[in-house]
């Protein structure tokens, strides 16, 4: 044969094929191997004899018959390819109670639970069979009751307000649930359910049995919608929920995604109008049709859920990733804070760094929770280093603690923010906006040219007529204060009535030249 050394060729022939090629040394592809073999069905079951390198798949008509996830059911499929799906049977679960049912797929973990709380108010009654039981739909643990009398001498060692032990209160010793509970003389100061979130409302009466009564007091709701906000009494704020929000009288008139209908519900909180109303002709061209409710299909970071309305396609285009916020909490840093990055799956969350102001708000920065602490306790000791220059009393507390003192508050403030300060004081006393007043500002051109040659008579001028506004709002019963400047040239004079107008300070002129000098009034 040309081009051969007629040695035996001796190559892997590929394809699945683990013999060597017997031919004698020739050009080109090996060809088939002649071997016969035994080949296994897809399940193992039966098996036959095939050509060798073929790699024919072989499917018996058997059923698959192995063991499924749950551990409890068998695979029903014909025999089959790779692993078998998961189980598709489900599960009844009873709550503990009896009252509610529910229906959950098989799985080894759900397998091993046969009851749950429904969270209904439990109907059973305690040891005692005196008092009904005050829990939820609970676990009996195979009893008829529902255990100890949460009045039980054993439970109750409280006053009902928890400040006091009974045996100081109470002489005698309580041998059972029905002996009275006796009260201190403290006020009860349970926390009630209305009145803001960051100070609710607490009880006022002196230490009571029982529940609380209705708190007297008003609190301020907004309606689902943010629209309205308004003062009810505290009886009818408890009565709102989540579950049954407040609602205003307004109509939303945005147009649906239809273009056609408009949403015409009351307080509405929708940000997709989706258009439900069921198209009887849909155009042959359009193949994807929404049901207008959210997706929830779970996403390829295996943490969130899509949020987008029924749709078409994949949850994220173009192999985007998910960009929802991460709810993890950064347990292994001292500081404890939810994360709130982009989602980074199940990898650990990156350190980021946070932003710090100084108590005025004006100067802000970035900084990492680790350094905030550190900047925290340097102007924690700088404050007492100025408290113990002003010689404060041992007595009193060095520092007090408010929001402004807050952890995130620990730059310094400098010069630019007590001018800041001071500034917007001035604008509160005037009735003015303080942001509005710093744009709206224009001074005159004559001005302008002044402070840049007379800044200190200038910054004179501005501190007593500064004095003469702190000095009206001071003295609330008289209706105008006045300031008599020394006499000065016409050119002060003029720097004085046009700096003026601006703090709403009227200005005349007395006397003259060169003894003419100017007074000023400051009136509400």
């Amino acid at each position: 044969m040309p081009h051969s050394c007629n040695a035996i060729c001796g190559k892997t022939r590929g394809a699945g094929c683990t013999h060597p090629c017997t031919d004698q040394c020739h050009p080109g592809p090996c060809s088939e191997c002649a071997l016969t073999i035994i080949q296994k069905c897809n399940c193992g079951r039966q098996i036959i004899a095939g050509r060798c390198g073929k790699q024919l798949e072989f499917k018996c008509s058997m059923v698959c018959g192995k063991m499924l996830n749950c551990g409890l059911h068998k695979c029903e499929m014909i025999c089959h390819q790779g692993e078998c799906n998961v189980c598709e049977h489900v599960i009844t679960q009873k709550c503990f109670c009896g009252l509610e049912e529910r229906i959950v797929p098989c799985t080894v973990q759900n397998l091993q639970v046969t009851s749950f709380s429904c969270g209904a108010p439990c109907t059973g009654m305690y040891a005692c069979n005196i008092h009904k039981c005050e829990l939820r739909c609970h676990d009996k643990y195979g009893r008829d009751d529902c255990g100890l009398c949460s009045l039980s001498p054993q439970k109750r060692e409280y006053c009902p307000c928890g400040r006091t032990p009974i045996v100081e209160i109470r002489k005698e010793v309580r041998t059972s649930c029905t002996d009275p509970i006796p009260t201190c003389k403290n006020v009860c100061g349970k926390v009630l359910l209305c009145g803001p979130k960051d100070k609710p409302h607490r009880c006022m009466q002196l230490c009571h049995t029982g529940s609380c009564s209705q708190c007297p007091s008003n609190t301020s709701i907004n309606c689902r919608c943010k629209a309205l906000k308004k003062i009810i009494p505290c009886k009818e704020f408890v009565l709102y929920s989540a579950e049954n929000p407040y609602l205003c009288v307004r109509r939303c008139k945005k147009l649906k995604t239809c273009q056609n209908h408009r949403c015409q519900a009351i307080c509405c909180v929708d940000e997709e109008h989706v258009c439900m109303q069921i198209r009887s002709n849909i155009p042959c061209f359009l193949n994807d049709v929404s049901c207008g409710r959210p997706c929830d299909k779970k996403l390829l970071c295996s943490v969130h859920r899509c949020k987008r309305i029924c749709h078409p396609g994949e949850c994220l285009v173009n192999n985007a990733s998910c960009q929802q916020p991460c709810t993890k909490r950064r347990v292994g840093e001292t500081c404890d804070h939810i994360c709130g990055l982009p989602c980074h799956g199940d990898t650990s969350c990156p350190k980021i760094k946070m932003v710090v102001t100084c108590s005025c708000l004006r100067k802000s920065s970035e900084m990492r929770c680790s350094d905030v602490e550190k900047a925290y306790q340097k102007l924690l000791s700088l404050k007492i280093m100025e408290n113990n220059y002003s010689n404060l009393s041992a007595e009193k507390p060095l520092l007090k603690r408010s929001l402004s003192m807050d952890k995130y508050h620990c730059l310094p403030c400098d010069v630019e923010c007590q001018r800041a300060l001071r500034n917007k004081k001035v604008a509160e006393i005037l009735n003015i906006s303080y942001s509005s007043a710093v744009d709206a500002i224009s001074y005159t051109t004559f001005l302008k040219n002044k402070v840049e040659t007379d800044y200190k008579e200038i910054s004179d001028i501005e501190d007593t007529l500064i004095e003469l506004v702190h000095d009206l709002n001071a003295q609330p019963n008289i209706t105008s204060v006045s300031h008599s400047f020394p006499p000065m040239h016409s050119e002060m004079r003029r720097i004085i009535h046009e700096y003026s107008g601006y703090f709403g300070i009227e200005t005349i002129s007395h006397g003259q030249e060169p003894r003419r000098n100017v007074v000023a009034t400051a009136k509400r």
